[in-house]
C-alpha cells in the first residue's frame, strides 16, 4: 500500500495568496488506485515548522471513492 498527495494545480504562484488543494490517494502494491475501502482512517499531521506553508481543516479523513 502507499499513499499519494495529489495537488490540484500544476503550478503555483510564489506568493501567500495562491494556493492549492491536496488530495490524498491510497495506491495498492501494483500502484492501482484503492476505490472499494471506505473504512480505512487517515490521521493528517502537519509538523510545527511546516504550519507558515500547510494548514489543513481536518485532522481525520476517512477513504473513500
Amino acid at each position: 500500500m502507499k499513499m499519494d498527495l495529489v495537488l490540484s494545480k500544476s503550478k503555483l504562484e510564489a506568493n501567500e495568496k495562491d494556493y492549492s488543494n491536496v488530495n490524498v490517494e491510497l495506491k495498492d502494491r501494483y500502484n492501482n488506485l484503492v476505490f472499494t475501502d471506505s473504512s480505512t482512517q487517515l490521521d493528517i499531521e502537519i509538523l510545527p515548522e511546516y504550519t507558515h506553508l500547510i494548514s489543513y481543516d481536518k485532522k481525520t479523513n476517512t477513504v473513500k471513492e
